[in-house]
Protein backbone atom coordinates (compact mmCIF):
# COMPACT_ATOMS: atom_id res chain seq x y z
CA UNK A 1 0.00 0.00 0.00
CA UNK A 2 2.46 2.30 0.90
CA UNK A 3 4.44 1.46 -2.35
CA UNK A 4 1.42 2.56 -4.46
CA UNK A 5 1.17 6.09 -2.46
CA UNK A 6 4.49 6.68 -3.56
CA UNK A 7 3.97 5.64 -6.78
CA UNK A 8 1.22 7.86 -6.89
CA UNK A 9 2.66 10.92 -5.75
CA UNK A 10 5.59 10.81 -7.34
CA UNK A 11 3.15 10.44 -10.94
CA UNK A 12 1.01 13.49 -9.70
CA UNK A 13 4.32 15.35 -9.03
CA UNK A 14 6.16 14.39 -12.21
CA UNK A 15 2.59 14.96 -14.38
CA UNK A 16 2.28 18.21 -12.57
CA UNK A 17 5.79 19.72 -12.99
CA UNK A 18 6.02 18.60 -16.62
CA UNK A 19 2.48 20.52 -17.43
CA UNK A 20 3.90 23.54 -15.52
CA UNK A 21 6.93 23.71 -17.66
CA UNK A 22 5.04 22.62 -21.00
CA UNK A 23 3.11 26.24 -20.20
CA UNK A 24 5.45 27.92 -19.66
CA UNK A 25 7.51 26.96 -22.80
CA UNK A 26 4.25 27.56 -24.59
CA UNK A 27 2.96 30.89 -22.78
CA UNK A 28 1.73 33.62 -25.31
CA UNK A 29 1.20 30.92 -28.16
CA UNK A 30 -2.54 31.57 -29.03
CA UNK A 31 -5.19 28.48 -28.38
CA UNK A 32 -5.79 28.61 -32.47
CA UNK A 33 -2.34 27.42 -33.20
CA UNK A 34 -2.41 24.71 -30.55
CA UNK A 35 -5.78 23.40 -32.14
CA UNK A 36 -4.13 23.65 -35.76
CA UNK A 37 -2.53 20.64 -34.72
CA UNK A 38 -5.51 18.53 -35.62
CA UNK A 39 -6.55 15.32 -32.91
CA UNK A 40 -4.64 13.06 -34.37
CA UNK A 41 -1.45 14.67 -33.57
CA UNK A 42 -2.60 15.07 -30.21
CA UNK A 43 -3.28 11.09 -30.21
CA UNK A 44 -0.35 10.16 -31.74
CA UNK A 45 1.54 12.49 -29.20
CA UNK A 46 -0.24 10.81 -25.76
CA UNK A 47 0.77 6.96 -27.10
CA UNK A 48 3.95 8.30 -27.78
CA UNK A 49 4.38 9.50 -24.21
CA UNK A 50 2.46 6.32 -22.99
CA UNK A 51 4.90 4.24 -25.05
CA UNK A 52 7.93 6.23 -23.95
CA UNK A 53 7.70 5.54 -20.16
CA UNK A 54 6.27 1.84 -20.42
CA UNK A 55 9.76 1.15 -23.07
CA UNK A 56 12.23 2.91 -20.56
CA UNK A 57 9.87 0.43 -17.66
CA UNK A 58 10.53 -2.55 -19.59
CA UNK A 59 14.03 -1.30 -20.18
CA UNK A 60 14.20 -1.37 -16.43
CA UNK A 61 12.97 -4.97 -16.01
CA UNK A 62 14.72 -6.81 -18.38
CA UNK A 63 18.39 -4.95 -16.60
CA UNK A 64 16.65 -6.23 -13.52
CA UNK A 65 16.35 -10.19 -15.23
CA UNK A 66 20.07 -9.46 -16.68
CA UNK A 67 21.00 -8.77 -12.56
CA UNK A 68 19.00 -11.93 -11.13
CA UNK A 69 16.43 -9.53 -9.56
CA UNK A 70 12.78 -9.98 -10.65
CA UNK A 71 11.40 -6.53 -11.01
CA UNK A 72 7.88 -5.80 -10.72
CA UNK A 73 5.49 -2.98 -13.40
CA UNK A 74 5.26 -0.66 -10.37
CA UNK A 75 8.55 -0.38 -9.47
CA UNK A 76 10.17 -0.43 -12.93
CA UNK A 77 7.78 2.68 -13.49
CA UNK A 78 8.21 4.55 -10.45
CA UNK A 79 12.41 4.35 -11.51
CA UNK A 80 11.47 5.55 -14.79
CA UNK A 81 9.69 8.36 -13.34
CA UNK A 82 12.02 9.13 -10.81
CA UNK A 83 14.67 8.88 -13.18
CA UNK A 84 13.17 11.32 -15.27
CA UNK A 85 12.04 13.87 -12.90
CA UNK A 86 15.74 14.04 -11.35
CA UNK A 87 17.06 13.88 -14.98
CA UNK A 88 15.15 17.20 -15.63
CA UNK A 89 15.72 18.93 -12.70
CA UNK A 90 19.49 18.48 -12.30
CA UNK A 91 22.06 19.67 -14.81
CA UNK A 92 22.96 17.43 -16.85
CA UNK A 93 20.68 14.77 -15.45
CA UNK A 94 23.01 14.18 -12.52
CA UNK A 95 20.74 13.14 -10.21
CA UNK A 96 18.82 10.59 -12.48
CA UNK A 97 20.50 7.41 -12.09
CA UNK A 98 20.48 8.25 -8.28
CA UNK A 99 17.37 9.12 -8.06
CA UNK A 100 16.63 5.15 -9.70
CA UNK A 101 18.97 3.57 -7.18
CA UNK A 102 17.40 4.97 -4.72
CA UNK A 103 14.05 4.30 -5.66
CA UNK A 104 14.92 0.08 -6.68
CA UNK A 105 16.35 0.05 -3.31
CA UNK A 106 13.25 1.44 -1.58
CA UNK A 107 11.56 -1.54 -3.31
CA UNK A 108 13.51 -4.35 -2.04
CA UNK A 109 16.07 -4.44 -4.71
CA UNK A 110 19.88 -5.03 -3.25
CA UNK A 111 22.22 -1.78 -3.40
CA UNK A 112 24.52 -3.25 -5.69
CA UNK A 113 22.26 -4.75 -8.11
CA UNK A 114 20.06 -1.23 -8.41
CA UNK A 115 22.56 0.60 -8.97
CA UNK A 116 24.02 -1.95 -11.86
CA UNK A 117 20.58 -1.73 -13.35
CA UNK A 118 20.24 2.33 -13.04
CA UNK A 119 23.79 3.12 -14.17
CA UNK A 120 23.22 -0.05 -16.95
CA UNK A 121 20.50 1.59 -18.71
CA UNK A 122 22.43 4.91 -18.73
CA UNK A 123 25.30 3.67 -20.57
CA UNK A 124 23.19 1.23 -22.69
CA UNK A 125 20.84 4.39 -23.81
CA UNK A 126 24.31 6.27 -25.11
CA UNK A 127 25.61 3.21 -26.55
CA UNK A 128 22.14 2.59 -28.47
CA UNK A 129 22.14 6.46 -29.74
CA UNK A 130 26.04 6.56 -30.80
CA UNK A 131 24.87 3.16 -32.74
CA UNK A 132 22.09 4.79 -34.78
CA UNK A 133 24.27 8.36 -34.79
CA UNK A 134 27.56 5.79 -36.35
CA UNK A 135 24.70 4.13 -39.11
CA UNK A 136 22.82 6.62 -40.14
CA UNK A 137 26.51 8.33 -41.13
CA UNK A 138 27.21 5.42 -42.81
CA UNK A 139 24.25 5.13 -44.69
CA UNK A 140 24.69 8.71 -45.96
CA UNK A 141 21.33 10.25 -43.61
CA UNK A 142 23.56 13.10 -42.27
CA UNK A 143 24.57 16.12 -43.64
CA UNK A 144 26.85 15.77 -46.94
CA UNK A 145 30.41 15.73 -46.36
CA UNK A 146 32.58 17.99 -47.88
CA UNK A 147 36.25 17.24 -49.27
CA UNK A 148 37.18 21.47 -48.56
CA UNK A 149 39.67 22.09 -46.14
CA UNK A 150 38.79 25.36 -44.24
CA UNK A 151 41.60 26.91 -43.38
CA UNK A 152 41.37 30.28 -41.52
CA UNK A 153 42.95 33.21 -43.57
CA UNK A 154 45.99 34.84 -41.86
CA UNK A 155 45.25 38.57 -41.36
CA UNK A 156 46.11 41.43 -43.82
CA UNK A 157 49.72 43.03 -43.73
CA UNK A 158 49.66 45.86 -41.03
CA UNK A 159 46.12 44.57 -39.67
CA UNK A 160 47.28 43.67 -36.50
CA UNK A 161 50.63 43.94 -33.97
CA UNK A 162 51.67 41.41 -31.95
CA UNK A 163 52.24 41.97 -28.41
CA UNK A 164 56.09 42.91 -28.32
CA UNK A 165 57.20 42.76 -24.51
CA UNK A 166 57.64 46.93 -23.84
CA UNK A 167 61.37 47.89 -23.45
CA UNK A 168 61.96 51.37 -22.10
CA UNK A 169 63.91 53.25 -24.79
CA UNK A 170 62.89 53.92 -28.23
CA UNK A 171 62.61 50.29 -30.39
CA UNK A 172 64.06 50.90 -33.92
CA UNK A 173 61.73 49.89 -36.94
CA UNK A 174 62.72 46.47 -39.04
CA UNK A 175 63.48 46.84 -42.45
CA UNK A 176 60.82 48.60 -44.38
CA UNK A 177 61.94 48.64 -47.71
CA UNK A 178 61.17 52.00 -48.79
CA UNK A 179 63.87 53.95 -46.24
CA UNK A 180 67.24 53.39 -44.81
CA UNK A 181 68.05 49.49 -43.48
CA UNK A 182 66.34 49.15 -39.71
CA UNK A 183 64.39 52.49 -40.77
CA UNK A 184 61.18 53.75 -40.89
CA UNK A 185 59.89 55.44 -44.49
CA UNK A 186 60.37 58.73 -42.32
CA UNK A 187 63.82 57.11 -40.79
CA UNK A 188 62.74 57.65 -36.88
CA UNK A 189 62.10 55.11 -34.60
CA UNK A 190 59.21 53.34 -33.40
CA UNK A 191 58.50 53.75 -29.54
CA UNK A 192 55.10 54.53 -28.76
CA UNK A 193 52.73 51.83 -30.60
CA UNK A 194 54.95 49.49 -29.62
CA UNK A 195 53.96 49.16 -25.74
CA UNK A 196 50.27 49.54 -26.65
CA UNK A 197 49.84 46.11 -28.32
CA UNK A 198 47.42 48.06 -31.05
CA UNK A 199 48.04 48.33 -34.55
CA UNK A 200 50.85 50.48 -35.66
CA UNK A 201 50.37 53.70 -37.72
CA UNK A 202 52.15 52.38 -40.65
CA UNK A 203 52.04 48.48 -41.93
CA UNK A 204 55.13 48.90 -42.97
CA UNK A 205 57.10 49.50 -40.02
CA UNK A 206 56.25 46.69 -37.31
CA UNK A 207 58.18 46.59 -33.86
CA UNK A 208 60.69 44.25 -34.00
CA UNK A 209 60.51 41.23 -31.49
CA UNK A 210 62.87 41.19 -29.10
CA UNK A 211 65.09 38.04 -27.79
Amino acid sequence: MQHRRSLLLGSLLFVGFAVAGIAFALRGTPPAGLGALGGAAWSALAVLVVAIYGLDAWRYRVLGSAAGVALAWPAALEASVANFFFSWLTPGSALGAPAAIFTLHRRGVPLAAAGLIAFGKSATGTLVLLGLAFAALALGLGPAPTDALVVPSPPAPGSWSPRWPCRSRPRACPPCGAGSPGRGPAGGVESGPACTGRPVASPACEPAPTA
